[in-house]
């Protein structure tokens, strides 16, 4: 547990708390930013004095952190059901990627402060949750490319991750592109660097990408 989190909640009245906080924190983060939000107008969403607020948690870098812990549990539920070797086995890459793309998109839409955590690796609470993606990629270059060294398939499934950060600041102002438009592109740029990766290694690429 993060030194800032001042206590365990115990009993179900306090565990609701934490909860209401925690989920508030995520509004406000996602709807001011990490750098506008405040304690106090996180516990005023919340419904409670700023005193229960300290209880819990020292200062708003305290809640991004139990975010993040929570964000990361989730987040790995999720990759380990579209992962699994027994059903990703009878999917193409292509299929796949689309699957994994949509489910981040659903990830990001049921989890407010998805999007500040993950789009600001200077917040160090977020470097889990980046770190998580960035595994769940690299194992997905290893299923589909053994063969690939162990450098390459981290190195390549940081570029992919920076590519989807990139692709999906999109849907935000000023450019407004839908979320559907935004992930099929993504899907379309990462099938095509994966099957250049292959070939730059001297590897044939899947097959439904050669």
């Amino acid at each position: 547990m993060d030194e800032r989190r001042r206590r365990t909640p115990r009993q179900v009245r306090s565990q609701e708390k934490v909860t209401r906080l925690l989920d508030s924190a995520a509004q406000v983060f996602a709807e001011l930013g990490y750098e506008q939000a405040t304690t106090n107008s996180i516990a005023a969403r919340a419904g409670v004095s700023i005193g229960s607020l300290y209880q819990f948690f020292s200062d708003k870098e305290a809640l991004l952190v139990a975010l993040e812990e929570r964000y990361v549990a989730d987040l790995r539920a999720v990759v380990q059901q579209h992962l699994d070797p027994a059903r990703s086995a009878q999917l193409t890459t292509a299929a796949l990627l689309r699957q994994m793309v949509l489910a981040f998109a659903h990830f990001e839409m049921t989890h407010a402060a998805f999007r500040p955590l993950f789009m600001r690796e200077r917040v160090a609470a977020a470097h889990a949750l980046h770190a998580e993606i960035v595994s769940a990629v690299a194992r997905l270059l290893h299923a589909r490319g053994p063969a690939l060294p162990a450098h390459e398939q981290q190195q390549n499934a940081l570029i992919c991750v920076g590519i989807v950060k990139g692709l999906m600041q999109l849907t935000d102002p000023p450019h407004h592109l839908a979320p559907e438009v935004v992930s099929e592109a993504i899907v379309t740029v990462l099938l095509a660097y994966i099957a250049a990766l292959f070939r730059r290694a001297g590897l044939p690429p899947p097959p439904e990408l050669a």
